[in-house]
């Protein structure tokens, strides 16, 4: 009896290879559609695309210069404040007020989302680069190249991040690598350079379970290369995995860069527009901000709830995305 699972006599060599690729667009299709399904994952990328949007198009949203210094405006209350703790009044110019420095604050909130926003991409497509490739190649040639890759892992892990980036960051701020972008460049290294070792594993443990499938042995049987098995079969079947985990990963980003800004260790201030097209950050906001609390709250305060809402929103929809890509779930996606 023939079996089901294998092409008939008669059907053309290539027909092999179109239920596999239906199957890859089915499988995203049926992502989609779960995703869907989760209010509060649709609404999270709708936050996150708004951010997005308000990092790309900040001089349509603001005419105003997040660098100049308004002489006789400094301290202003944002408009729905009466009137400050020193008895200032606010200018319907400046609808969040001013800071210490006569700059007006929601200039400064909608261009720091520039540097938030890159901070949670850059360094997670880095981090995936590095960790999604060594982790493939570890479980594929396993042997003693998984082993050293597994002992850095493990090397990276055994000490706290936020650790890894402080002394990064005061060891190589003052260097000419240090300056490029105003210290972004730092930044992102930093961040990416000790946080690879939880996708590796990750992609590592995929690896392991795909290389002994039998696809990848029929490959191998027709000669393909270990380079050639690691693109067209390991990585397509472990991409969402990898996605789901850049989409959790992006908060811990945005929030590591608020953390080295409110300690001074973040990108470094600009004082013109046109030196840099990153100009401040949420985090270095706060950071200014620190020393008028009592004064002004309302600056930590909304820098703050942006901070909240840009990591809930991906925090929900990396988990919506999470539940979607999960195959216990196929059940109830069909």
């Amino acid at each position: 009896m023939t079996s089901l699972t294998q092409p008939s006599a008669s059907a053309p060599r290539g027909a092999s290879k179109r239920p596999v690729q239906a199957k890859s667009s089915g499988q995203w299709a049926t992502i989609w559609r779960r995703l869907k399904r989760n209010r509060l994952a649709l609404g999270g990328l709708g936050v996150l695309m708004a951010f997005v949007f308000m990092a790309i198009a900040a001089p349509l949203i603001t005419p105003e210069d997040p660098t100049h210094f308004y002489l006789g405006k400094q301290q202003l209350p944002p408009v729905w404040v009466p009137e400050s703790p020193a008895k200032l009044v606010p200018d319907p110019q400046f609808l969040f007020g001013t800071d210490q420095a006569g700059r007006d604050v929601l200039s400064r909130i909608v261009y720091g989302a520039r540097t938030s926003v890159f901070v949670g991409i850059v360094p997670t497509l880095i981090i995936m680069l590095i960790g999604t490739t060594a982790g493939m190649l570890a479980g594929l040639f396993g042997g003693g190249l998984d082993n050293v890759l597994m002992r850095v892992v493990d090397v990276l892990e055994a000490f706290p991040d936020i650790l890894f980036y402080i002394v990064l960051n005061v060891a190589l701020r003052d260097t000419d690598f240090g300056k490029v972008a105003s210290g972004l460049l730092l930044l992102f290294f930093s961040l990416a350079i000790v946080s690879w070792g939880g996708i590796a594993r990750l992609v590592r443990g995929t690896t392991l379970g795909l290389r002994g499938r039998e696809f990848v042995d029929a490959a191998r049987s027709m000669g393909a290369s270990d380079f050639f098995i690691l693109f067209k079969h390991i990585l397509p079947n472990a991409i969402s995995i990898i996605v789901v985990w850049a989409a959790l990963a992006m908060p811990r980003m945005i929030i590591a860069e608020a953390t080295l800004a409110y300690l001074s260790l973040g990108m470094k201030g600009v004082t013109q527009l046109s030196e840099s097209y990153f100009v401040t950050s949420w985090g270095q906001i706060i950071s200014e901000g620190r020393t008028s609390l009592n004064s002004q709250p309302w600056i930590l305060l909304i820098t703050s709830f942006c901070i909240a809402l840009i990591v809930i929103a991906v925090t929900f929809f990396g988990n919506g995305l999470r539940d979607a890509v999960d195959p216990r779930q196929s059940s109830s996606g069909r």
